[in-house]
């Protein structure tokens, strides 16, 4: 199965969206679960922070602080695994923060536990991990066989960053899918040139490939006939016609190839290059019956290459003589760094205007004259890469004006 360059760029357009998104959703993830990692230690080390500021300053008088017969009351746990005191003495800290509970009873079955599993891996922390909860505590307290301890259930636990972890994942991965619609969006964007030029391309491939198959056929017919009719001069100069033709072509696409190249620019009065093209014109446009007519040639500098303004000029004042009436007229006028050059020729429709600057376009009213359809495209090259501007006024059976500014 053949696949068109269009459907190869639009593959690759799919893969780099694909790619950046993967990147993103790697990276914001990675960024998520260090956030929640450090977030998760730096509130123990608060809960640690705020258990021993609530304690310490109130140990003693709280000492005395006793209930008898307290109701059982859940402790230490889990939400849902909470162990109950059987009864006895229980110390209430109630000064202090609500989610700190307290017992100074070592008889206790689960502070026995406590204790002992303290006992068996003593912390450094003020941690200890039972029951799949993690308790912090004033490990001074307990250690030295005080009668009065204070234990705290951690409010967060690797569990919950796990699940955060997890429910993250979940409502980035759903995201993503809008990330993606947005970055192929985005990448769009960018490939479009790329698009356009490889379209460019192919038409520029296919026009070129007819535009040369022409002459190259007619040749052939001529060398035909003259091996046929043993007459030879004639379809020689038809032949020098045709091969002169297929050179002005590649000499034209060579200029439209090469016009962004790097090439030495000075500054050139407008006028005087202007009035010598006109010069080098005059016979062509008196062969055609074509009156020239000068006005208003204003003085203005540019810095540009010579050659580009001589092509820019040439083009546009060769197409006003070719295109026009016999007995027509073409006038032209430089003023207020505006290049105007109008003639009473054929005109362009409405429909063409804006196509007339494309390669190998030729309007329907013109294609039977002489001609590749390049010279404006190569006009339209030059105006862009200098930042200049170009207006084309036009009406069918009219005539045509451009206007170039140059400042």
């Amino acid at each position: 199965m053949h696949i068109t360059n269009q459907e190869q760029l639009k593959r690759q357009k799919r893969k780099l969206s694909i790619l950046f998104t993967i990147i993103l959703f790697a990276v914001v993830t990675g960024l998520q679960i260090i956030f929640l990692m450090g977030r998760y230690i730096d509130y123990s080390n608060r809960e640690i922070q705020s258990l021993e500021n609530e304690v310490f300053p109130r140990h003693k008088q709280m000492q005395n602080i006793m209930t008898e017969n307290m109701p059982p009351m859940p402790m230490f746990g889990k939400e849902g695994r909470g162990r109950r005191l059987k009864g006895g003495n229980v110390i209430l800290y109630n000064h202090a923060q609500n989610n700190i509970v307290a017992s100074s009873l070592g008889d206790e079955e689960l502070t026995n536990e406590l204790v002992q599993e303290l006992l068996k891996q003593p912390s450094n922390q003020g941690s200890l991990f039972y029951n799949k909860s993690r308790f912090l505590f004033v490990k001074d307290e307990i250690l030295s066989g005080n009668q009065s301890f204070f234990l705290m259930p951690v409010q967060m636990g690797i569990p919950d960053i796990v699940r955060d972890i997890l429910l993250f994942i979940l409502f980035f991965g759903v995201l993503s899918i809008l990330f993606y619609r947005v970055i192929y969006w985005f990448v769009g964007k960018i490939f479009l040139p790329i698009e356009e030029n490889i379209q460019d391309m192919e038409q520029f491939i296919f026009n070129a490939g007819h535009e040369l198959k022409t002459p190259l056929s007619v040749i052939k017919s001529h060398l035909q006939l003259a091996l046929a009719k043993k007459q030879y001069q004639k379809p020689i100069d038809e032949s020098v016609k045709e091969i002169d033709k297929m050179n002005t072509l590649l000499d034209a696409l060579v200029n439209i190839s090469v016009i962004h190249q790097e090439t030495q620019k000075e500054t050139i009065d407008i006028s005087q290059e202007v009035e010598y093209i006109i010069s080098q014109y005059n016979q062509h446009a008196k062969k055609n019956k074509i009156i020239v007519t000068v006005e208003n040639i204003d003085s203005c500098n540019v810095i540009a290459n010579r050659e580009h303004l001589h092509m820019l000029v040439s083009n546009l004042l060769s197409n006003a003589i070719k295109y026009n009436k016999p007995g027509g007229k073409i006038h032209i006028t430089i003023a207020s760094g505006e290049l105007h050059i109008k003639d009473t020729g054929v005109g362009i429709s409405a429909k063409d205007t804006e196509k007339v600057f494309d390669r190998f376009y030729q309007v329907g009213n013109v294609r039977n004259q002489e001609g590749f359809g390049i010279g404006l495209a190569l006009v339209k090259k030059i105006v862009d890469m200098y930042g200049w501007k170009i207006e084309l006024i036009s009406k069918e059976n009219i005539g045509t004006t451009f206007i170039i500014r140059f400042i």
